[in-house]
């Protein structure tokens, strides 16, 4: 039997809120979130921990995530050829040009809706893809119903700050 680790997702984002919303999310999924708040973090992450994928907001301070995306693929070896999907609230067709000329695979602009990450997660790491996003399966009671969509809906309300 093959023992399949779960990705590391490096979610590149200075706001606290979306830090937060995000990692409940990717760990929702059964994955393990990594949380960099600029840049200049992310870059240092990926060439010292093993990710998998890398969210990246697109404005923070010290170093923003055109510039990190650059770095990053000017990286050798594996770290250089990580999946970047770029979060941003600016949803221009040119921001998503720039984002895609800096290296990064896709766009998901915020609000963030979780079908929409979800499904850009998939897209670039299709061997991990989930199925579902469940709260909760056919064996659970009520009440684990209940407080799996409310978690659900606070995740939600986190992420469309």
């Amino acid at each position: 039997m093959a023992i399949v680790q779960s990705p590391f997702i490096l979610i590149v984002e200075d706001n606290a809120g979306q830090q937060l919303a995000t990692s409940m999310f990717i760990t929702e999924l059964g994955w393990q979130p990594v949380v960099a708040s600029n840049g200049r973090e992310a870059l240092k992450t990926v060439q010292s921990q093993l990710v998998d994928l890398i969210l990246m907001d697109l404005n923070m301070p010290e170093m923003d995530g055109f510039e990190a995306a650059r770095r990053i693929r000017a990286l050798p070896g594996a770290a250089g050829k990580l999946p970047i999907i770029a979060v941003s609230a600016n949803n221009l067709a040119s921001v998503k040009q720039q984002c895609l000329a800096a290296g990064m695979n896709d766009f998901v602009p915020k609000p963030v809706n979780r079908k929409m990450l979800l499904t850009a997660i998939e897209k670039v790491l299709p061997d991990r893809a989930v199925d579902v996003v469940a709260p909760f399966d056919a064996h659970s009671s009520p009440a684990d119903q209940r407080k799996a969509e409310q978690v659900l809906k606070e995740i939600d309300a986190l992420l469309s700050e």
